[in-house]
């Protein structure tokens, strides 16, 4: 399920191709939102089970609030650090987008495998 609104998502952001930079700011928000929700959607089907990342493991060498922290910190970093450029920077709005939708690709497909991973 979570798999197919994010497919449904992604495509609809990789198949709009705005003409004006003023739309490509609705798209770019819209891939935003792709990250965020894919990263929530990441922290709740990895949550309890082993962690394959030493970075986000914790000491039992499962994923905890150590990991749910830094995943947190990594992803607001990075959707605030690109609002910063994005907003003084108009013209890396295109960009942005094509980086945020391979990444939520990316954790799609890692939700995805987690889901099938027994705890």
């Amino acid at each position: 399920m979570i798999t197919r609104m994010a497919t449904i998502l992604l495509l609809s952001v990789a198949l709009v191709v705005p003409a004006h930079a003023r739309d490509w700011r609705r798209v770019w928000r819209a891939s935003q939102a792709a990250v965020g929700v894919l990263a929530v959607a990441d922290v709740g089907s990895t949550w309890g089970k082993g962690e394959a990342n030493p970075i986000l493991r914790s000491k039992g060498g499962g994923f905890g609030a150590r990991g749910v922290a830094l995943k947190a910190g990594i992803v607001g970093g990075w959707l605030v650090g690109q609002e910063l450029l994005g907003r003084h920077r108009p013209q890396w709005q295109p960009a942005l987008t094509v980086a945020n939708t391979g990444m939520a690709v990316v954790t799609g497909w890692t939700v995805k495998h987690n889901m099938g991973v027994p705890k």
